[in-house]
């Protein structure tokens, strides 16, 4: 997963919706949307705690913590 970006709320509720409908594991997941497993469980947990408008919100920036 080299390329790391921002992610739409749009994309985060996608994944999530995939995660939760368990037809794809998380391994699976992170593949198809170059995603690490730690954002995903940190997506699900901000959307069980707070829901979409207090939880997810869109990424606006990154922080490239991938070294070469």
């Amino acid at each position: 997963m080299s390329n790391k970006r921002s992610r739409s709320l749009k994309e985060k509720v996608e994944i999530l919706n995939a995660y939760e409908s368990e037809n794809h594991s998380l391994s699976e997941l992170c593949v198809l949307y170059y995603v690490y497993p730690s954002s995903i469980i940190d997506w699900r947990y901000k959307y069980e705690k707070h829901g979409i408008k207090g939880g997810l919100k869109e990424s606006k920036t990154w922080k490239n913590t991938l070294k070469n």
